[in-house]
């Protein structure tokens, strides 16, 4: 038996050594294979007149089938022309495992369309067997495909730029900084492009690298600041102008007699035809304002002469500023500029009328409202009878309509009308003049409400005093004769017991003028509860047609407030006895015991219900 063992021990590791140099044998002479066709590839892309192109098969001269048997193509690579593939399909996980180990040659390895990174396991699959594809530059012995500023992604084999830097356009494999730029491989995850620092006395340009603050030309340099305070640094003297550092000494524009444009050029202040852009730069600014005929304009340097009749407006499909009609129909932005903005409100049509608005949103607008009206900010047209104020800006036709233009609390304009019509109600907290025949409510005094003499209105105030604010309401129900509900005049009789309305003064007087009507909580019959059998009530169950007298039969407690003729009725009730305690009637028999601690109620407990009190409580005898 031992013996038997020794030799199956033996037999098994001669198998699996049979089986690695097998594998091993295999690796190999593909590996040969693939050099040798990788040299004709390389060999024929580097010799041809005409470029390849991306995917197109190469006859290699060895034929589509590799000498140990597996399937194989060269193609030109479908990402960078510049490399091309060797694909082999069906090759046995084991082999893969191998050549993965043993070949270096290749640029990258794909398993199975993934890229090689030192991990074996790519090769174990479900079917043991992968399609493997192998990466060679178009010249075999340059392995380095990317600059110091490249690197290769994860997934494929093109060059990536680092950081901020980016691909000459002559040369795919070479990454470069943009200018005023230089390269550090400490930066970043892979490296970046950091802006250059030049020597004192020197100032960085955008292609000529650090140059002299001395030097007489002017330079283009970036626009971040960094570089700006370099060229304006009190070591270096010179000035920015846009996006060029010049040298003053060489290169100023003289004070008062000509200014400067933003690539740099002066011009004289006295050249009435020119008014061109001069661009942001504060120095440009200064020698502008120092013409003595000239304005700043949004970014141009504007002769006092230009457009004298006419809009300043700013177009941004040409130069900033341009000089427009004062008819026409666009809405024009004139900014902020004291100057433009008076070349639109001072604008006048071919009839000799102002015919443009200022907004507040910088836009010169056309009026378009018809003859007797006004315009609001808002750009809408108002008759200039118009009851209400309403917000305007300064030329909006306010004061041809004999309306008055005030300012308001709010630092708004606003234009309300000066005087009221006749039997108009001037309101003076809001400046509005309400018509008298306008059916809604309003604000005034008494004495403007009661201006009315046509289309009488009602004054409903807290205080009837004459600097007092209530509402003018319109007087739509005859007083004495008819109830105001819901808008609609109902006739005092045959209404039944009442109906419920607010508290106000006017609505208690149109009540209380109804004859036989009180108001107090409602307005309702003063008289209507059938004495013995019925109380009143301060629990109201519907509010058009209000229930305010209540059987002495009925069951529950019911609110009857605390007032002396309501309490009456409670214990005046014949065919079922009732008494009252605080705001509640009670039936003398309910199981209830409420509380009672005046003598009224005490009285009310034992003498009218022949109850006992206890503890302070109206309770049943037993």
């Amino acid at each position: 038996l031992g013996v038997l063992a020794i030799i199956g021990v033996l037999s098994i590791g001669a198998v699996a050594g049979y089986k690695f140099a097998l594998n091993k044998f295999r690796a190999n002479e593909i590996i040969n294979e693939l050099n040798a066709r990788a040299l004709s590839v390389s060999a024929q892309m580097l010799s041809a007149t005409t470029p390849y192109e991306s995917d197109e098969v190469i006859e290699d001269g060895f034929g589509n089938t590799l000498a140990v048997g597996y399937s194989a193509e060269s193609a030109v690579s479908s990402q960078n022309p510049e490399y091309f593939e060797i694909t082999i399909n069906g090759i046995p996980s084991e082999v893969c495992t191998q050549i993965l180990r043993d070949y270096e040659n290749p640029i990258m390895i794909f398993v199975n369309e993934v890229r090689y990174n030192n991990d074996t396991s790519l090769c174990t699959t479900e079917s043991g067997t992968v399609d493997m594809g192998f990466i060679y530059r178009r010249d075999l012995g340059e392995r380095e495909t990317c600059s110091e500023k490249g690197y290769f992604g994860e997934e494929d084999f093109m060059c990536h730029c680092a950081g901020n830097t980016y691909i000459d356009p002559n040369n795919p494999n070479e990454c470069l900084c943009p200018a005023g730029h230089v390269w550090s491989a400490e930066s970043g995850e892979h490296g970046e492009c950091i802006e250059s620092i030049c020597d004192e006395g020197y100032f960085e340009s955008k292609t000529n690298g650090c140059v002299p603050c001395d030097d007489e030309a002017t330079y283009m340099i970036s626009s971040d600041q960094a570089h700006q305070d370099l060229c304006t640094a009190s070591t270096c003297g010179r000035i920015t102008v846009g996006s060029l550092c010049v040298n003053p000494v060489t290169h100023n524009c003289v004070s008062k007699e000509s200014f400067r444009l933003s690539d740099g050029t002066c011009l004289s202040c006295y050249d009435t035809q020119n008014n061109s852009v001069i661009g942001t730069d504060e120095n440009n600014l200064k020698l502008c304002q120092a013409c003595p005929n000239r304005d700043v304009i949004f970014q141009s340097c504007v002769s006092d002469t230009f457009c004298p009749n006419g809009i300043l407006a700013y177009d941004n499909t040409t130069y900033p500023i341009k000089c427009m009609d004062c008819d026409s129909t666009e809405s024009l932005l004139v900014g902020t500029y004291e100057r433009a903005i008076q070349s639109c409100q001072n604008c006048v049509n071919n009839i000799g009328k102002k015919n443009r608005i200022y907004t507040e949103d910088g836009y010169c607008k056309k009026i378009l409202c018809d003859s007797g009206e006004f315009i609001g900010e808002n750009g809408q047209c108002y008759k200039c009878s118009h009851f209400e104020k309403i917000t305007v800006n300064q030329n909006s036709g306010c004061t041809e309509c004999n309306r008055t233009q005030v300012t308001g609390n709010d630092n708004k304009t606003y234009c309300q009308i000066t005087e009221c019509p006749t039997n108009g109600t001037q309101v003076n907290i809001n400046g509005n003049c309400y018509p008298c025949n306008h059916d809604f409510n309003f604000k005034s005094t008494k004495s403007q409400c009661d201006s009315c003499t046509s289309n009488k209105r009602l004054w409903n105030g807290n205080y009837h005093t004459e600097t007092s604010i209530g509402d003018c309401m319109p007087q739509y129900c005859i007083l004495g004769e008819t109830f105001p509900i819901s808008r609609s005049c109902v006739p005092c009789k045959g209404y039944g017991d009442g109906f419920i309305q607010g508290t106000s003064l006017v609505q208690q007087e149109y009540c209380t003028a109804c004859q036989g009507y009180t108001s107090t909580q409602g307005c309702f019959l003063s008289d209507s509860c059938q004495k013995g059998t019925q109380f009143r009530s301060n629990e109201i169950t519907d509010i058009w047609h209000p229930i305010f007298c209540t059987s002495c039969d009925y069951t529950d407690k019911i609110n009857i407030g605390s007032t002396e003729g309501h309490r009456n009725m409670c214990t005046a009730c014949t065919t079922t006895k009732r008494f009252w305690t605080g705001s509640y009637c009670y039936r003398c028999d309910t199981s209830e015991t409420p509380d009672v601690t005046t003598q009224d109620e005490i009285k009310n407990c034992t003498e009218i219900c022949g109850r006992k009190v206890e503890n302070g409580k109206c309770v049943l005898n037993q």
